[in-house]
């Protein structure tokens, strides 16, 4: 069994390390970190802290994603207890007093558990207060007799007007003095929020980190991959350092073979799909479309005019999406030979900085074919691409030195 650890201002790194000697530390979690993982039926990723604002946080799919590999998913702190009671019964286990703030609605912002905080290398020092442990801390102190429970309602309420990385303890002792607080009650509720003592973050941090530790079997989420999510394993998921998609993108532009092969690959597809032979493809294609005949619209728009065959049938081919937007790549994938999609990861990897030029011109010359932007989209369908758009981000991403005859080589 492996651990992950996403964690970062909640919990210091050696602390982590001194409860989990074994697992592996990672920086907060974002969009996609977590399809960067190997992971193992078995394992378990604890989730702590999490980016968001001016970083896309993770999505609840990339968690559902996950779990239903058999991966036990924990959270609790801070985005972690965010997600974790969103995902409540769906695969995401929560614990601790944040995640039970959130999942009996006593808190619903996502503000509740943000702050800012320093780089990695200054170890994520928190530059400002989580509202969610202002409240606690407020409410030990009313639980007490040191704060009326009205003073510290308007406290908090005071406190949350103000943009979370403003919430300092400046600011929090200034509007303490303009409700009237004594300044010994005020010294005391800033000594509990200074990170001299752990607050109710760094205790759920710990609580989590304990939690990995229990015999649990991970939750069977009640999940249903959608093309986002397959978009999102193609663009995160890596060969080494390189985007598994980015891989993918190598053999499209530069293996002569490729067009034959998706060709194959998409018929194959179709016909397990339709349930029918692939000799009956183009007939059920028809009765499935009412299109009769390839005429000149459609074969200007989806068909490569250097492509000989049953029209038809190229126009299935080349028009087929397993979702909107989506062509079939990850079954192409699955049929690639064995180590090719490898090797077109170190051909990525070892490509220099992409040239500046003309990439219509540039492609055309790779693929033999006239430097205009619809017949390129047309050779682009029958490669794999989903449109014109997706062509040419790749491109400009790919385009090696020269006019790329070096790789197709290598390729062939």
């Amino acid at each position: 069994m492996t651990v992950h650890v996403f964690a970062g201002p909640s919990i210091p790194g050696a602390r982590v390390r001194e409860l989990l000697p074994g697992a592996r530390l990672h920086p907060p979690i974002g969009h996609g970190a977590v399809f960067g993982l190997d992971l193992a039926e078995g394992d378990v990723v604890a989730i702590v802290d999490g980016l968001f604002y001016l970083n896309a946080a993770v999505r609840h799919k990339e968690i559902l994603a996950v779990a239903d590999r058999g991966v036990r998913v924990v959270g609790g702190a801070s985005m972690g207890a965010l997600r974790a009671a969103e995902l409540r019964g769906h695969g995401m286990h929560g614990v601790g007093r944040v995640y039970e703030m959130y999942r009996d609605g006593e808190i619903d912002g996502d503000d509740e558990v943000a702050l800012a905080h320093a780089t990695a290398e200054h170890g994520y020092r928190p530059m400002s207060l989580a509202l969610v442990a202002v409240r606690e801390v407020v409410r030990e102190a009313v639980g007490e007799g040191r704060l009326a429970a009205g003073t510290g309602r308007s406290l908090v309420e005071e406190l949350r007007r103000h943009h979370f990385p403003e919430r300092t303890l400046f600011v929090l002792r200034e509007i303490g003095r303009g409700l009237g607080i004594p300044e010994a009650t005020l010294d005391s509720l800033v000594r509990a929020l200074d990170g001299t003592e752990p607050d109710v973050k760094r205790r759920d941090a710990e609580l989590v980190l304990r939690e990995v530790l229990e015999p649990v079997p991970p939750e069977a989420p009640e999940y249903v991959k959608t093309h986002h999510v397959t978009r999102w394993e193609e663009r995160f998921t890596t060969l080494g350092d390189v985007p598994r998609r980015q891989a993918l993108g190598v053999l499209q532009l530069y293996w002569p073979e490729f067009p034959a092969f998706y060709g194959k690959v998409v018929r194959a597809r179709l016909a397990s799909l339709w349930r029918c032979g692939e000799t009956a493809l183009a007939e059920e294609f028809s009765r499935r479309t009412g299109i009769t005949e390839v005429g000149d619209d459609l074969a200007r728009h989806w068909l490569h005019p250097g492509e000989t065959g049953d029209a038809l049938l190229r126009l299935a081919v080349a028009s087929f999406r397993e979702a909107p937007g989506l062509p079939p790549l990850a079954a192409v994938e699955s049929a690639l030979p064995r180590g090719l999609l490898e090797r077109a990861a170190r051909i990525r990897a070892a490509l220099p900085e992409p040239e500046e030029g003309d990439v219509r011109a540039w492609l055309a010359g790779l693929w033999g074919t006239e430097p205009d932007a619809d017949v390129l989209q047309r050779a682009g369908f029958a490669r794999g691409f989903a449109d014109g758009g997706e062509l040419d981000k790749i491109a400009r991403a790919l385009r090696g030195r020269g006019d790329g005859s070096s790789i197709v080589r290598e390729l062939h």
